[in-house]
């Protein structure tokens, strides 16, 4: 493994360590207001760590933004990623997974031409 390949590793790593900090903060107690404030602060930060580590990263924060409102509102895209995060997930059902993700999230903005390139994308 070269030197390039490692740091892409380790850079993915961190990627997927932020992000699945983000979807378990989404999954916090929201019943009392101080408890939402607190969890909302803490999703900032995590949006930021995982901003930081993405290529243009003042646009990754304010994708990671949107997508964190639409994981808050939309139950089936946070349980979709909890399912994408998972270390026993299987190749397949990963993909499955990130296409009703992005199905989800995009249906209101017609973006579909995005999904068949996802399918041929992903090997398993």
């Amino acid at each position: 493994m070269t030197l390039l390949e490692q740091v892409q590793k380790n850079q993915f790593l961190i990627v997927k360590k932020a992000v699945t900090e983000l979807v378990v903060l989404h999954r916090a107690d929201r019943s009392d207001p101080a408890l939402a404030h607190e969890a909302d602060k803490e999703i900032q930060q995590a949006i930021l760590q995982a901003a930081k580590h993405l290529p243009e990263s003042v646009k990754a924060t304010e994708y990671l933004r949107k997508f964190s409102k639409h994981m808050l509102q939309d139950r089936h895209v946070l349980e979709s990623m909890e399912k994408i995060i998972s270390p026993d997930v299987t190749c397949s059902e990963c993909m499955k997974n990130v296409v009703s993700v992005l199905r989800l999230y995009f249906k209101s903005r017609n973006s579909f031409q995005l999904l068949p390139s996802v399918s041929t994308r992903i090997n398993c």
